[in-house]
This record gives structure tokens, sequence and C-alpha cells, in this order.
């Protein structure tokens, strides 16, 4: 459904923009100064949930974080761009590993195959957390750029990571 809806509103702001003779340079800017005024937005909406997606996924408190992981989804997909900054920690702290963990989870109830490129770049950070929620991610996808992606990276993962 979403992806019908976006392919329709592509079709129709690019039928509009012909119309208008703007080109894609012009309309990549267009689409890069609405997500900076999205973002304040987007940010305080995620607000309530930044402490509880540092919480660890095991125990009593799975339950309680797929409800959260389930009314984060209910954000949209506008709230990617902000999700993907959390995959790659920031720090080696346990907080932000957990963070990094359940975000991931989040997108994966959002449906990667949207944002199949930055996870593709995301198997090749320096930061382990990151290559394996991309990894785990893009087993989510579907999509045979990630397979591609995938099969050229091998061999260049660490055991863990190459299992999983």
């Amino acid at each position: 459904m979403r992806v019908r809806l976006t392919i329709a509103i592509c079709t129709a702001l690019a039928t509009s923009v012909s119309a208008q003779g703007i080109g894609l340079a012009e309309l990549a800017e267009i689409a890069r100064a609405r997500a900076a005024r999205q973002r304040p937005a987007l940010v305080a909406a995620l607000e309530p949930f930044v402490a509880d997606l540092a919480l660890a996924y095991q125990g009593r408190n799975r339950s309680y974080l797929d409800a959260k992981f389930d009314e984060i989804a209910k954000l949209g997909s506008g709230i990617v761009p902000l999700l993907l900054e959390y995959l790659t920690p920031t720090n080696a702290g346990e907080d932000a590993q957990n963070r990094a963990d359940n975000v991931a989870r989040v997108l994966a109830r959002l449906g990667p195959a949207e944002y199949v490129d930055h996870l593709v770049e995301l198997t090749r950070h320096t930061s382990e957390t990151a290559r394996r929620n991309a990894i785990w991610l893009l087993g989510f996808t579907a999509s045979q750029r990630a397979e591609i992606a995938l099969v050229d990276r091998i061999s260049a993962l660490a055991d863990p990571e190459r299992i999983q």
C-alpha cells in the first residue's frame, strides 16, 4: 500500500515538476530542504522512545519493547532516515549497542527494501554493530541488489557476520 502511494506521489510530483521546467538537481534540493524542515518534528516524535530503545531485548523487556517497536513503526516511513542514524552507534556503550539493535528491529517492521543502498553501505562500515544489523536487515529485503552486495562482501566478513 505504501509503495503504491509513494509511486503515485512521485509520479504526480514528476509530472508537476516537468511541467514547471524543474530539473533533477532542483528536485533533489527541494527534497533535501523538505527533509530538513521535517527533521525537528521527527526528532520530537521519536524522543519518547529513545530511552526505551536503549533497553536490552531479553527477558521481560521483549514484550514491552515489541509493543514500543510497533508504536514507532506506526510513525511511518518518514521516520526511517532518523532511525538509520541510530544503526551506527556513536560509542561502544551498552545503551548505544542496544539502541542500534532495537532500531534494526523497528526498521525490519517498516520494510527495509526501501533503503537497500544505505544498508549495503553499512556492510562496509567500521562499526561491527552497524555491519551486523545491516546484514540482518538486508535479509528482509528480498532484493537482488542486497544479494549481490552480500555475496560480494562475504569473503571480507568475520566468521560471526559471515554465519549471519
